[in-house]
């Protein structure tokens, strides 16, 4: 419980456009129980308080690149972009050890790894090449991630 506490005062909440309601913890044990993965601590607890689809804070900024978040993928049975089915057809591609969490306006994804050797590091994938070409890594959790979202300014 502690845990808990001490990771909802580190992600900060985004400025929500559409959401749906928070996960519950059925809903994330049976993500988990389904597709036999253990989700990252932090990924969890943002799905059961923010469960977010289209958010104001959507540019993540590294290396002097810029990364814009169309969507997230809620975890919910009403959405057409839930995180189950994402997960479902694209699992393969990712050889079930990335979850996309999100998309650009292209279709490229955002994932988290579930890997043991980058547990829960973010990364940026470009479905136009093989998946370790594609990969360029973001965060190191997805904490940081969210942490360093911004409000997208338009061009003067």
């Amino acid at each position: 419980m502690k845990t808990t506490k001490i990771l909802l005062m580190q992600i900060k909440s985004l400025t929500i456009i559409e959401s749906f309601d928070s996960a519950t913890n059925d809903q994330l044990n049976q993500f988990e129980d389904q597709f036999a993965i253990e989700l990252p601590c932090d990924f969890k607890l943002f799905l059961s308080t923010q469960n977010v689809y289209v958010v104001e804070e959507n540019c993540f900024l590294k290396d002097r690149s810029s990364y814009e978040v169309h969507h997230f993928y809620p975890l919910h049975d009403k959405s057409e972009m839930s995180l189950f089915i994402i997960f479902e057809a694209l699992g393969e591609y990712f050889e079930n050890s990335y979850i996309p969490f999100a998309d650009d306006s292209g279709g490229w994804q955002y994932l988290i790894s579930v890997r043991k050797e980058d547990y829960g590091k973010v990364y940026f994938c470009r479905m136009d090449e093989e998946l370790r070409d594609g990969l360029t890594l973001l965060a190191n959790n997805f904490t940081e991630f969210i942490n360093g979202l911004k409000k997208e300014t338009p061009l003067v």
